[in-house]
């Protein structure tokens, strides 16, 4: 066999020659049987919830005749017919080198396992004397998202987006993505961490309303979605000291305040960074020795959001 080849490239130029590839093929005779060397869906893999059919291809290492069973039976008693190459020059484009046999495999029960078999005659009536066998499992319970997080009020402009799952194919594992938009799974921004049964995503958002959408998608196939509205609130304001208290016998000035805060303090004005640093005392305290010579105090406090708050406070009025 000759067989003759040109090229053309994206701008149109082609091979003024031909390139040829010459061949000889074996005229034995083929005593062969096909073998399968792919299939489109693993075996073992589970079947989305409530779905009793699928889609199915098998690739074979030649061009061949296909037939699929519920039963290990001979290939002449299986009754489950394959659309299938049948010429050389009909090669898989998802495998190389091989040939495609497409059916829709039916009747997937709630069985745990189901099985499928298959047998193959090529162009030589070569027939597999033994079966190729697929098995598939079928989802007991649909996916769930049970939870989408956060929702409400955030004073804090970095958020993180949290999901839980539950049942599915495989006990809640799945991968999560999420979008702005009501869009298809495949649109979606995956999450940085996923394929779990917990789920999250940290987003820094400036100050708004905002809606996020979230599909979640399973080994099988199946999907569950989710949504949450949130808004963000930028705390702009300085923290309000709510008591301040002397213990006179350790010489010990407690202030408490209606946030958390990082503090410094000085006999006179002064710039943030150039103080004192305070103790930290419960959640909201803050605390430091009193010098009873000295009985004016000055305080820097910043939050969390950066605000600076500036205090003046004169222990000569303390009674």
């Amino acid at each position: 066999y000759n067989i003759y080849i040109r090229c053309s490239d994206a701008l149109g130029n082609a091979n003024e020659r031909d390139y040829f590839v010459r061949f000889t093929v074996d005229d034995s005779p083929d005593l062969t049987p096909v073998e399968i060397k792919y299939t489109s869906i693993d075996s073992g893999s589970y079947m989305p919830f409530e779905v009793d059919e699928t889609e199915f291809s098998l690739y074979t290492n030649e061009p061949a005749q296909c037939l699929w069973a519920r039963n290990d039976t001979g290939y002449e008693y299986m009754d489950g017919e394959m659309s299938c190459a049948s010429s050389g020059f009909q090669q898989s484009s998802v495998y190389f080198g091989t040939y495609e046999c497409s059916t829709t495999l039916t009747g997937v029960s709630d069985e745990e396992i189901n099985s499928y078999f298959f047998r193959c005659k090529d162009n030589a009536v070569n027939i597999n004397e033994d079966s190729y066998e697929f098995k598939t499992k079928k989802t007991e319970n649909e996916l769930v998202v049970d939870s989408v997080e956060p929702s409400g009020i955030i004073y804090d402009e970095t958020i993180e987006i949290l999901v839980g799952t539950s049942d599915g194919a495989d006990s809640g594992v799945a991968l999560c993505a999420f979008s702005p938009n009501d869009v298809d799974f495949n649109s979606m921004v995956v999450f940085a961490e996923t394929n779990s049964t917990e789920h999250s995503q940290t987003l820094t958002l400036s100050e708004g309303e905002y809606t996020y959408y979230v599909t979640c998608q399973d080994i099988a196939g199946n999907r569950a979605s989710g949504e949450t509205t949130f808004t963000i609130e930028v705390d702009e304001d300085i923290a309000q000291i709510e008591k301040l208290y002397v213990d006179e016998i350790y010489s010990v000035l407690t202030i408490e305040f209606d946030e958390e805060l990082l503090c410094e303090r000085a006999s006179e004005a002064f710039t943030y960074g150039e103080g004192i640093s305070m103790n930290t005392g419960s959640e909201y305290e803050t605390e430091f020795d009193v010098d009873f010579d000295s009985l004016e105090y000055y305080l820097i406090c910043e939050d969390k959001y950066e605000n600076f708050g500036s205090y003046y406070i004169d222990l000569s009025t303390w009674s």
